[in-house]
């Protein structure tokens, strides 16, 4: 929507076109749209600075992560998360950032899943 919007004002190319185009190539080329795998925290401090630009955007670390919750459908607390089937009780979650996620079931429970570099948590969740 602000990509006509700026055209239409005149405006082609330079480092406005650049801007408006980083973040979704960075979606598109991320191989998924997750939005809260965003560094935020540092866009935030770039804009106080008044020094952001489209090239501070970046990834949140993340890798593909394994658990076993039991069988089932899972997904985690993100609207743009796709969901992931079992195999055997176990699922992989692919390019989950690390922290603290809910791992929910389509029949009803939860668990709380901790991610770091190199290891996985899974913890019984807060019942409702």
């Amino acid at each position: 929507m602000a990509l006509p919007r700026w055209w239409s004002c005149g405006c082609r190319g330079g480092k406005g076109y650049f801007l408006l185009q980083r973040p979704t190539a960075l979606q598109v080329s991320s191989g998924h749209g997750e939005p809260w795998a965003l560094d935020l925290d540092a866009v935030a401090q770039k804009i106080s600075q008044g020094e952001f630009t489209a090239w501070d955007i970046d990834r949140l670390p993340c890798r593909d992560a394994e658990v076993e919750p039991g069988p089932g459908t899972w997904f985690i607390e993100s609207p743009f998360f796709p969901t992931v089937d079992s195999t055997g009780g176990k699922v992989v979650l692919p390019r989950i950032t690390w922290g603290t996620h809910r791992l929910f079931s389509t029949a009803g429970p939860s668990w709380t899943l901790e991610i770091g570099e190199r290891e996985s948590v899974l913890m019984p969740g807060v019942p409702p």
